[in-house]
C-alpha cells in the first residue's frame, strides 16, 4: 500500500474516534446478519476472557496515556465492554466437551 494511502486512512480513523469518542468500537459481529447463531466453545474459559479484557487493556492504556507514550485518543481504541459483547449476540450456544474415562 502506498505510504500516502495508510497516512490518509489512519487520519480518517483518527478523526472517526475523536467525532465518536465514548462509542462502542466496530467489530466482526456487527457484519453478521441479524439471525446468527454464536457457538462459544470451552465457554467457561472464553466468557471470563471476553469479561476481563476490556479492563486489562484499559489498565495499560490509562498507565500509556499518564506517561506521555501515547494519545489519549487512544483510550478509544479498545476491545467491547462484555455488556457490549452481550448485546450483539442474538443467539448462543455454550459448550463444553471433557474427556474421562471409564
Amino acid at each position: 500500500m502506498n505510504w500516502a494511502i495508510a497516512l490518509v486512512l489512519r487520519t480518517i480513523r483518527v478523526i472517526w474516534m475523536v467525532v465518536n469518542k465514548g462509542t462502542r468500537p466496530f467489530c466482526l459481529l456487527d457484519y453478521f446478519p441479524d439471525d446468527y447463531l454464536m457457538v462459544i466453545d470451552e465457554s467457561h474459559v472464553t466468557i471470563p476472557q471476553v469479561h476481563a479484557m476490556y479492563g486489562g487493556d484499559r489498565s495499560r492504556k490509562v498507565n500509556l496515556v499518564d506517561y506521555g507514550f501515547r494519545l489519549p485518543a487512544a483510550m478509544d481504541n479498545r476491545p467491547l465492554k462484555f455488556e457490549e459483547f452481550e448485546a450483539l449476540q442474538n443467539q448462543g450456544n455454550l459448550c463444553e466437551c471433557y474427556s474421562c474415562r471409564l
